[in-house]
């Protein structure tokens, strides 16, 4: 009972805060348990928690909305003006340098994570593959990945080859020579652009795009959606690609339709016109 009122009186507090952030929270109450009944501890008999959960008030758990496919990929479009304007920025502001432009195109090419695309070192890339085996933040490296099926070797797109060779010009030009393939003139990150720096840019992008802001995150959705939606790619091969455990997880977060919304109406009139 005590558990049950505890859950439900932060509820209300913070009502409406949507399922997951509370489902984050809760298996934090359940892991002790979980540890607190075990025969080796014995601190408890029971998993008081699962019994509490179950009579939970459901009224007062909101779930997300669905999210719009705009707010959450590119559509094509947009991936054209970015490259052009990531291009054209280079030159423009060259007495500025950063290759966070060049980031956002290359995740656009390999739906990496934004910490597996900030540890890149050049050794990563062999024979037109690029190996994924370590991730990056501003506090440091991690030589491990987000989960085992994190690590994996993805084709690189001929896209992708431009866009490395693009960066090892910039590189040389701005004297970066570190071990990182995205690299920066501050020892404090150990000479790797730092984790917010394509966050940044893409804010600055999207604003003159006048399209809705995306975090680096949505760049990682449209390179996925993009695979799903070609029928020469198997679904299990964006799995791998993706380097997820779970095809569902790739089917029902990564699926997003890239289609302006004039062309969604095109494509709804078309299927529903009668001959």
């Amino acid at each position: 009972i005590e558990l049950r009122k505890w859950a439900e009186n932060l509820m209300r507090k913070h009502h409406p805060v949507d399922r997951k952030k509370f489902s984050r929270m809760f298996s934090i109450i359940n892991n002790c348990y979980e540890f607190a009944t075990d025969e080796d501890i014995n601190v408890v008999q029971t998993n008081l928690w699962q019994k509490a959960r179950k009579k939970i008030n459901p009224d007062l758990m909101v779930s997300n909305p669905t999210p719009t496919d705009e707010s959450q990929v590119f559509t094509d479009d947009e991936r054209r003006l970015m490259r052009q304007m990531v291009f054209a920025d280079l030159e423009t502001y060259s007495d500025r340098p950063t290759s966070a432009g060049l980031q956002i195109l290359f995740m656009l090419e390999t739906g990496l994570r934004m910490g597996e695309c900030c540890g890149l070192k050049w050794s990563d890339v062999r024979n037109g593959r690029l190996y994924v085996q370590r991730q990056a933040r501003n506090d440091g490296v991690r030589e491990w990945t987000k989960t085992t099926n994190g690590y994996r070797d993805i084709p690189l797109t001929d896209e992708a080859q431009r866009i490395l060779e693009a960066v090892k010009q910039f590189n040389k030009e701005h004297g970066f020579k570190a071990e990182w393939i995205f690299q920066r003139d501050n020892a404090k990150y150990d000479y790797r652009l730092s984790y917010n720096a394509a966050n940044n840019k893409l804010r600055k992008l999207c604003i003159r795009m006048d399209s809705v802001i995306k975090s680096p995150h949505k760049l990682r959705k449209t390179c996925l959606s993009a695979l799903i939606d070609n029928p020469n790619v198997s679904n299990r091969t964006v799995q791998r690609f993706a380097g997820h455990s779970d095809i569902t997880t790739t089917l029902t977060y990564y699926s997003f339709d890239r289609s302006s919304k004039e062309e969604q109406a095109m494509a709804i009139n078309e299927a529903l016109k009668l001959d």
